[in-house]
């Protein structure tokens, strides 16, 4: 009988499980070097506050208790707001290193550092998770992610003249993460004793000095800060759409579309609330007020009788007085406000304590969407159908066509008959998109030598008679069927019949704004550029830029089919259709101007920045 031995996983591949203990950070908040009368853990959040908020992620992880480092007095917290969170103990900060010296050796401490918050929000399980598959420490680091704005980096030759701008995005900027925002550390707990714990970068820094085993874990996102004030209102701006769709929170009731209530808050039936707005409990607005949202009103904060909110957080126990007017502010009952620009307000009065119940009634505000919205997602699938159908019959009835091309191109040069290239597709994310082999086998080797004879602008590079191309493919080029393969990525969801040209990741990291934009959508076969463009032998890249704008910006299935149509009457863009008879309401005037750009570093690319 022969028995079985099983090998051991490698130590980075196992699985362990830790017992965790979290310690959330919290701070006063101090605007303009004056106290704000809140701290970061006490700030209203959506429905509730950025505690409650914290430990509701935090009771994913299992732990047995949560520590808040903090100088107020532990009834300062509404710990009531989250009872899921367990055990919750508030330890003044010079009694953390006695406390941290009762731990097991193998508890692991989560240090979380509340004030700087992720736009994709914060994963402390898959947190966890991450660091019991390493047995040093775990450093969460915000690297930016699609919609981050681009790092550049400009390149000077000898005399000083700027030569080309490089713009990083998405994992290109991970190499940076030493100066990135630090989200939270896991720690083994006696690597702290006798340390003084200041914050998950003071803690970095302290570890690395000590050659401690660590390593970053980067998570693709951006970061507020809920210590400034532009920060804190985009974070409550995300979080109020988010309660405002999800189910009804406890304890809250719908007052109109867009407008949620908390228990015992009131409305005079004059004032006027236009959504998304949260009250949170207790909170009042007297008689002829006017709420513009997005606005959030913390607990038994009120607003005066006149008075005009828009786009502004109100803290706890605030009070707007009568006919007063914030707009984009946070405002702070025992402090002072701070414009989302960083300029000063007058300190407003201390909020008065006021419980009325009941509510009177007002005309509820209409925020359905309108037609174009409306039946966005229709359109959506209706398209999706159409490219399915379309490249499924094209590929049938277009294969014997497809076998003679592969045929003939295996026969006049060696190579592989298709030629696969990297390009990205919606959201960023990258797929392989195929074409039949038109260029010498080392095409891309050649390419950084022809540079000085390219003959458009922008990223792009193209030569009216490049030496890389065989002669088959010269024919299929200009005919466009080395195309042809592409309908396999139509079929895969990688492509559209109709949408902005695949471009790869050096060529989208020019424009910020049309990077954003074409990235939304799927790439497509053809599109406004490839027909409407008038500049066939420079290829203009801001004709580019426009029309790809342009089609994302009035996209809808009705000029999906129009495009389709134009594209099989003008030969595939050989003659020029004008953006009028696509888009009547789009001026056909495109940008007339060039600018000479230097091209960045190239990659393996066959014909790219070609008409399709």
């Amino acid at each position: 009988m022969r028995t079985r031995v099983r090998k051991p996983r490698p130590p980075e591949t196992q699985q362990r499980s830790i017992s965790l203990i979290p310690i959330v950070l919290d701070e006063e908040l101090r605007f303009d070097g004056r106290p704000a009368g809140e701290s970061v853990l006490t700030l209203p959040l959506g429905t509730r506050s950025v505690l409650a908020y914290v430990l509701a992620e935090l009771s994913e992880c299992r732990h047995r208790r949560t520590l808040i480092v903090s100088g107020r007095d532990a009834g300062y917290y509404a710990l009531d707001e989250c009872p899921e969170a367990g055990e919750v103990q508030v330890v003044a900060p010079e009694q953390l290193a006695e406390v941290i010296s009762t731990c097991e050796t193998s508890d692991y401490l989560m240090l979380v550092q509340p004030r700087f918050w992720p736009t994709a929000g914060h994963d402390f399980a898959f947190m966890a998770r991450a660091a019991a598959r390493f047995r040093g420490v775990t450093h969460v680091v915000a690297v930016g992610g699609p919609a981050c704005a681009a790092r550049e980096r400009i390149v000077c030759d000898s005399d000083g003249q700027v030569r080309r701008v490089h713009r990083l995005f998405d994992e290109m900027n991970w190499p940076e993460a030493a100066s990135s925002t630090l989200l939270c550390s896991l720690v083994p707990a006696h690597l702290l004793n006798n340390t003084a714990v200041l914050s998950p970068a003071a803690l970095r820094t302290d570890l690395a000095a000590r050659g401690v085993l660590t390593q970053d874990l980067p998570l693709p996102c951006d970061v507020d800060d809920l210590a400034d004030a532009s920060g804190l209102l985009a974070v409550n701006e995300r979080t109020i759409g988010q309660c405002l769709q999800g189910p009804l929170p406890e304890g809250f009731r719908r007052l109109a579309p867009g407008v949620l209530a908390g228990g015992e808050s009131w409305v005079h039936p004059s004032a006027r609330l236009v959504g998304p707005i949260i009250l949170q409990h207790e909170a009042v607005i007297e008689q002829d007020a006017q709420i513009i949202g997005p606005v959030l009103i913390g607990r038994r904060a009120r607003v005066r009788r006149g008075a005009v909110v828009t786009g502004s957080l109100l803290g706890n126990g605030t009070c707007i007085p009568a006919l007063a007017t914030v707009s984009q502010e946070v405002v702070f009952a025992r402090a002072h406000a701070l414009a989302a620009g960083g300029t000063n307000q007058p300190q407003r009065p201390a909020a008065e304590t006021l419980s009325l119940k009941g509510l009177g009634s007002f005309e509820p505000v209409d925020l359905s969407p309108g037609p174009r919205d409306r039946f966005r997602g229709a359109q959506l699938l209706a398209k999706r159908a159409i490219d399915v159908i379309g490249a499924a019959s094209g590929l049938i009835l277009l294969l014997p066509l497809l076998l003679i091309i592969a045929a003939l191109v295996k026969l006049t040069s060696p190579g592989p008959v298709f030629f696969i290239h990297r390009r990205e597709r919606k959201d960023g994310s990258e797929f392989p998109c195929i074409k039949f082999r038109s260029m010498v086998a080392d095409a891309h080797l050649k390419q950084r030598e022809l540079y000085k004879q390219n003959q458009v602008d922008g990223p792009q590079f193209k030569m009216e008679r490049d030496p890389r191309e065989t002669r088959l493919g010269r024919i299929l080029r200009r005919t466009n069927l080395d195309e042809l393969p592409q309908l396999i990525n139509v079929l895969l969801g990688h492509m559209s019949l109709v949408g902005p040209r695949p471009s790869p990741f050096r060529e989208n990291q020019i424009c910020v704004p049309w990077r954003r934009a074409r990235l939304s959508v799927r790439p497509g076969i053809t599109g406004l550029w490839q027909l409407c463009r008038d500049r066939r032998d420079e290829a203009d890249f801001h004709q580019w830029i426009y029309y790809d704008l342009a089609y994302v910006r009035n996209f809808s299935l009705w000029l999906d089919l129009k495009i389709l149509f134009y594209t099989v009457v003008s030969l595939g863009g050989k003659r020029q259709v004008t953006l009028s008879q696509l888009i009547p309401s789009e001026s056909s005037d495109a940008p007339a101007s060039s600018v000479e750009a230097e091209p960045v570093s190239p990659e393996p690319d066959e014909g790219h920045g070609r008409p399709q």
